[in-house]
Parts: structure tokens; sequence; C-alpha cells
């Protein structure tokens, strides 16, 4: 496979989508209880803010989400620990989720005594990232056949093309030299600093805004064409 197939993202509406059948209280949410909907809902959106790993975001202890400064810490990474922003939205799940719902676990629960942050409804921490799989599952049989790429780890890959979508957004005097456009994404992806992925997606990029460019300048050569023979 190319960059194209390797590096493919959900599309900016398909998280939208997600992002509304996982609040809290949708009616489209697929899961029961409120303890594991806010569970839920925590996780996805620390995975859509930070494009975190899956295990990442699993390992988070309740002193690593820090939701005064909008920070997230992740010190269990398979590469590079880092501290990354995350939203206010993100930082009020965290304080719902923990005051409402984490607090009320057993005192003498494992992940109470061990500050877990994602637990079970009776306070055992989940040793895997299963529970993360389960909820883009069923998250997929709401919304109905969608491309393979809806899964946790794909998270990482819309994050990286929403850095392309907000790079092409900036003024002229404000865009991103290729080198800071791949040192943003080392930092954030926790990737070492001679890892090939940041070169990969800048190079995604570039192509992304080859097309857009070659397909608005065909466009624009046939509208004036057509205006060309249009009769008086």
């Amino acid at each position: 496979w190319g960059d194209d197939e390797t590096l493919e993202a959900p599309d900016p509406e398909v998280l939208q989508r997600v992002e509304t059948i996982l609040m809290p209280g949708s009616p489209e949410n697929p899961f029961q209880s409120s303890f594991i909907q806010w569970r839920n809902y925590l996780a996805w959106r620390l995975l859509s803010d930070s494009g975190a790993r899956r295990n990442e975001v699993k390992s988070a202890s309740v002193d690593r989400v820090l939701a005064s400064n909008n920070r997230f810490e992740i010190r269990v990474s398979k590469t590079v620990p880092r501290t990354v922003p995350i939203i206010d939205l993100t930082a009020n799940a965290f304080d719902v989720f923990f005051f409402e719902h984490w607090l009320e676990l057993p005192e003498n629960s494992e992940g109470r005594r061990k500050g877990v942050l994602f637990t079970d409804a009776k306070g055992d921490p989940l040793t895997s990232g299963k529970f993360i799989n389960r909820m883009f599952l069923a998250v997929r049989a709401v919304i109905g056949p969608l491309p393979w790429r809806l899964t946790p780890h794909t998270m990482r890959r819309a994050w990286n093309h929403l850095l392309s979508l907000k790079l092409d957004r900036l003024p002229e005097g404000k865009r991103f030299s290729p080198q800071q456009e791949a040192e943003t994404r080392i930092r954030i992806m926790g990737w070492s600093e001679n890892s090939r992925q940041a070169a990969r997606y800048n190079r995604r990029h570039i192509r992304e805004t080859a097309d857009k460019i070659a397909q608005e300048m065909m466009d624009q050569l046939y509208t004036l064409s057509d205006q060309e023979e249009a009769p008086l």
C-alpha cells in the first residue's frame, strides 16, 4: 500500500457523528449506564484531542488529566511520554466523570487506591484497551456500513488530517514550514525524532494540496472556456 491507503483517516463529518452518538444521554448511545457512558465519552474525547494510542489513553491515571490547565499527561507510552493539550469539552467531561462517578467507586477498590482513571463499575482497573475497541464496534453498529478506517488507531490519522486542514487555513504569513509541520506532528504524536511518520504525513498533505490546486485550476479553465463560447 502507498501512503494514501495506510494513512487514511475518518472524515471530520464521521467524527462529529461519533461525538453525537457517544454524548452521555444521547438516545443513540449504545451503552446503558451513566457510568459507562461518561467513562467511554471521556476516553473518546482524549483520543480525539490528543491522537494518543489506545493503550496511552487506557493507562491514564486520574492525576494525569489536568482539567484546570487543559492538559493530558501521557506517561505510559511505547515511544515518548508527553503532555498534550485538551479542549474545554474534554476537561468538562473529565470533571463530570471524576466527581459524579469515579469518586463514587468503592474506596477499597483497586482503581480508587491506585488512582486508575478507567475502571469497571466496581472499581477494578481495565487492564486492556478492549473497552475502547467495544466502544468503536458499538458506534459502528449504530452508524451503519462504514469504511474500515473508523478504529481506535485511525484516530491518530484523524488528528494528523485535521492538522493538515488547519494549516491550510492559516494566513499566508503564518504558514508552517515543512520542518515546523513535522516537528508539530512528532511532539503531539510522541514519535521519536528519527521517525519517518511525520514526513509521510507531510507528503500526504502536500499531495492533497497539490491535487486540490490542480482541480481548481482545471475547473477555472473550463468555466472560463464556457463563458467565452456562450452566445451573446
